[in-house]
């Protein structure tokens, strides 16, 4: 492993730690724009979200995850078991609005993979055209070829002035780097998001999550999901 590889696996365990909460951690709420919710089937997409868990394998680093053990593609590190309660908690679905709201549960990370392979069998597909991307949300970008990607994507979501705050968390060897945003006037739809990201470069979202508050931050009255100012200093 080299040293640039270890800086960097000492970074990402400092992220996975600061982004790990209490059981039962208070948090706020996640709100997603679908396609095909109807009074009809809204029961059936809540049953598949409340029952929502994942039992495989992951790499914290690279944010991947697999049902079988293996290596993680990106950094070729042993993938490590991991096996989930509920994911979320409180769901609550508006087939007029179009949308679900949910918390993150517990000390999970939740991704919207996850909820996308859960809504599959339901027709139910994420509206990438209204979906916004708020503040503490987390998403893993791939194409990462040097040390110039952090900064050129950190600068192309700032240009665009669709954040107040981003940090990119890049790694060349595994050709990912993982962004947070902070706050935002008007949150950008996944859409808009993604045409950002890959015209900085040959860069493409594999994944958008969200973890819930770290204890500390949410005595401090931090309720939403994912905590920005930890993953900034480090605690």
């Amino acid at each position: 492993m080299t040293l640039k590889r270890i800086a960097v696996v000492a970074v990402a365990v400092g992220l996975v730690s600061a982004w790990a909460p209490a059981q039962g951690t208070a948090t706020g709420t996640v709100t997603i724009e679908l396609k095909g919710i109807t009074g009809d089937n809204a029961a059936k997409v809540e049953t598949a979200l409340v029952k929502l868990e994942r039992d495989g394998f992951c790499c914290q680093g690279c944010d991947y995850f697999a049902k079988a053990a293996g290596q993680c593609p990106g950094c070729k590190t042993a993938l490590v078991p991991e096996k989930t309660g509920a994911l979320l908690r409180d769901v609550k679905i508006d087939p007029a609005k179009g949308t679900v709201v949910f918390g993150v549960a517990g000390p999970h990370i939740v991704r919207l993979g996850d909820i996308e392979a859960a809504l599959k069998p339901l027709a139910i597909d994420v509206d990438a055209t209204r979906f916004t991307i708020g503040p503490f949300t987390r998403i893993t970008v791939t194409g990462v070829e040097s040390e110039d990607a952090g900064p050129a994507l950190e600068k192309a979501l700032l240009d665009a002035k669709l954040y107040d705050t981003v940090k990119a968390n890049a790694d060349t060897e595994s050709s990912t780097a993982i962004l947070i945003v902070g706050g935002t006037k008007a949150a950008p739809t996944l859409e808009t998001f993604r045409k950002t990201v890959e015209k900085a470069g040959p860069f493409k979202i594999t994944q958008v999550s969200w973890a819930a508050a770290c204890p500390k931050c949410a005595e401090k009255g931090m309720k939403r999901a994912g905590c920005m100012s930890c993953w900034e200093k480090g605690t």
